[in-house]
C-alpha cells in the first residue's frame, strides 16, 4: 500500500534538507505515536548506504526493519529501502522542492507490504488510517522544528556581528 503526503516549510531548501540530514533531530520529528525506534545503525554522517533500524508497533503489533539510504541528493531527494525485516518491502522516499529562496515543499511517499499474503495486505489496509495520520504528524513536526532550527540560525547571524563590534 501506498501513503503520501506533503507539507510546505516555511525556510530554504538547503535549511530544510541539512534539518533532514542532521541525524541529532531525528528524534525531533519521526518518533511518533506509533513509532518507537528509528535509530542509526551505521554512524554519521548519513550517505548513501547508511542504515536505520525502525521499530512500529500498531494495533498491538511490533514491526521491524533495517532499511538502507538507497539515494540521497543534496537537497533533492532521499529514499531508503527494506533490507531485512518484519515486511515483504518497505520504501520511504522524501522529495525536497525549492518554492522560492524561503519556502520548501516536501513530499513523502511511503511503500508498505506485509508478508502474510491477503492477511497482510488485510492488516495494513486496516493500518492505512493510522499510518497516514503517523506521516502527517511526522511531517508537522519536521516543520516545526526546521522553523525553529532555522530561526535560530538566522537569530544568531544577526547578533554575531554587532556582539563582535561591541569587543
Amino acid at each position: 500500500m501506498d501513503f503520501t503526503t506533503e507539507i510546505e516549510v516555511d525556510v530554504p531548501v538547503e535549511a530544510a534538507f541539512a534539518y533532514y540530514c542532521d541525524q541529532s533531530s531525528i528524534g525531533e520529528w519521526i518518533p511518533g505515536g506509533r513509532i518507537k525506534e528509528f535509530s542509526a545503525v551505521t554512524p554519521p554522517p548519513k550517505q548513501r548506504g547508511s542504515r536505520f533500524r525502525m521499530v512500529y508497533r500498531c494495533m498491538g503489533v511490533s514491526f521491524s526493519c533495517i532499511l538502507e539510504l538507497a539515494a540521497l541528493e543534496h537537497c533533492r531527494v532521499s529514499i531508503k529501502r527494506l533490507v531485512e525485516g518484519d515486511y515483504k518491502d518497505y520504501e520511504q522516499q522524501f522529495h525536497f522542492r525549492s518554492i522560492d529562496a524561503g519556502h520548501t515543499h516536501i513530499h513523502l511517499q511511503v511503500k508498505v507490504i506485509f508478508k502474510w499474503g491477503w492477511l497482510g495486505a488485510l492488516t495494513i489496509w486496516m493500518m492505512g488510517p493510522l499510518v497516514l495520520s503517523d506521516l502527517q504528524g511526522g511531517l508537522r513536526r519536521f516543520k516545526a522544528g526546521a522553523e525553529r532550527r532555522f530561526a535560530q540560525a538566522v537569530a544568531t547571524a544577526s547578533t554575531a556581528p554587532a556582539a563582535a563590534a561591541a569587543h
